[in-house]
């Protein structure tokens, strides 16, 4: 789990570089393999690459304490019954994590809202403006053009999606707790 900033000098210089990264390596071993932070078609899907690594960290921690939750007595019953693994998943584990789970994928909804940093730390909202969000736009309005208007505008969009995501969550999460 390591900040963002971080995060992306990482991927940035030591994976996605064509001259010192792990790119260059693949390819001085044949695999013709180009910048995906430089094509349009690939760089939305490198940033989010990276923002997904960034995550994994926490989520793994959340998964694995909401699966210490499931008591043992019941996994081991329905070992005794003869239920394969997957079954012991789905039908003992899976209901005693499945808050945790609904409560995590609402929380990244709101954390996507969020995505600024990645963006504009690999991209800056290029090539092309493939990898442009809501809070690039934003930004750009307000500092790169001047239009404060307009940052506002999608600033709002923003607040709006957000506020529907966080009562979301909160409904999950009273529905959770009861």
């Amino acid at each position: 789990v390591l900040s963002s900033i971080v995060n992306t000098r990482v991927w940035g210089a030591m994976i996605y570089n064509p001259v010192t990264g792990l790119l260059k390596v693949l390819n001085h071993f044949g695999w013709e393999l180009a910048n995906p932070l430089g094509n349009t078609e690939s760089a939305l899907y490198a940033v989010a690459a990276v923002d997904m690594w960034g995550f994994w960290g926490f989520l793994t921690v959340m998964y694995l304490s909401a699966i210490k939750q499931t008591p043992y007595e019941q996994i081991e019953a329905a070992h005794i019954e003869g239920a394969t693994n997957y079954h012991i998943f789905r039908y003992v584990v899976f209901p005693t994590i499945s808050h945790t789970v609904v409560l995590m994928l609402l929380l990244i909804t709101i954390w996507s809202f969020l995505t600024f940093d990645y963006v504009y730390l690999l991209t800056q909202g290029g090539p092309a403006g493939a990898t442009e969000m809501l809070s690039t736009l934003s930004y750009k309005f307000a500092f790169t053009t001047f239009e404060v208007g307009k940052a506002a505008a999608v600033a709002i969009v923003m607040s709006f999606f957000g506020m529907l995501a966080s009562a979301a969550y909160i409904a999950a999460n009273k529905k959770g707790g009861q």
